[in-house]
């Protein structure tokens, strides 16, 4: 059997390629489409297929957060990194997408991550207090919907059906390849056919080797504030001024 050759940085560089290609269909072509800058045909067609292939980034971003969760030496610090770009990515997303500078309809998907990696930290400190596991199973239930509801509240990005997916991770880690599975079962049940691209993550993170990789941990927080703000400013000047 080959060894795997795909490291956390490989991953993760694949993860906001088919971010960015999903994003320049909903913030390019469906914002254009819809002032009347493009054409819908052949526009929307091809913002299905980019649109499909963004499909492969939450799964893999669910993946990685839950393996940051177990192997980080400081929850507090990962989670504080998260909030903090939660608020520096909130202004270009919703730019990108609602073409307003502020939106209070729809949060960035760092607030979902975020949420995802707050109900595993009280996991796990249920996991290591409870030592009944009817008790246990209940208290997992609770959290498991609590912070579900939460992220329907907030409208984060994939909202409940996202945190629900980092958890699905969670919860079958033991077990890797259910847990490679899971986050596209889930977002499939929720979202049916719009979501099976999804799929096409499993057999990249069958190739994860579980090795960090170069790092370019800042990085690969930054890109996303970044690219929508570029995307903004590419379709206020370029698409919408045309």
């Amino acid at each position: 059997m080959k060894s795997k050759k795909l490291d956390g940085t490989a991953i993760k560089l694949i993860a906001i390629f088919c971010m960015l290609i999903d994003h320049i269909g909903a913030a390019i072509i469906e914002n254009g489409v819809m002032e009347g800058a493009l054409p819908r045909s052949p526009f929307l067609t091809i913002d299905l297929f980019l649109r499909g292939i963004g499909r492969i980034a939450f799964p893999i971003f669910c993946y990685t957060l839950v393996e940051g969760f177990t192997y980080t030496h400081n929850k507090a610090k990962y989670l504080g990194r998260l909030l903090l770009f939660c608020a520096i990515s909130e202004v270009p997303f919703d730019a990108a997408f609602s073409m307003k500078f502020i939106d209070n309809g729809h949060q960035n998907v760092f607030f979902t991550l975020a949420l995802g990696l707050m109900a595993m930290i009280v996991l796990d400190w249920g996991e290591k207090q409870i030592a009944n596991k009817w008790i246990l199973g209940l208290f997992d239930f609770m959290i498991t919907f609590g912070f579900m509801g939460l992220a329907e509240v907030l409208s984060t990005d994939y909202s409940a059906c996202g945190v629900l997916a980092i958890l699905s991770i969670y919860f079958l880690r033991k077990i890797p390849i259910l847990a490679i599975v899971a986050p596209t079962l889930v977002l499939v049940l929720f979202y049916q056919w719009i979501e099976a691209p999804a799929a096409l993550s499993i057999p990249i993170l069958l190739c994860y080797n579980h090795q960090k990789g170069k790092g370019l941990k800042y990085f690969f927080y930054a890109f996303y504030p970044l690219h929508l703000a570029l995307l903004y400013i590419l379709l206020y000047f370029v698409v919408l001024q045309k």
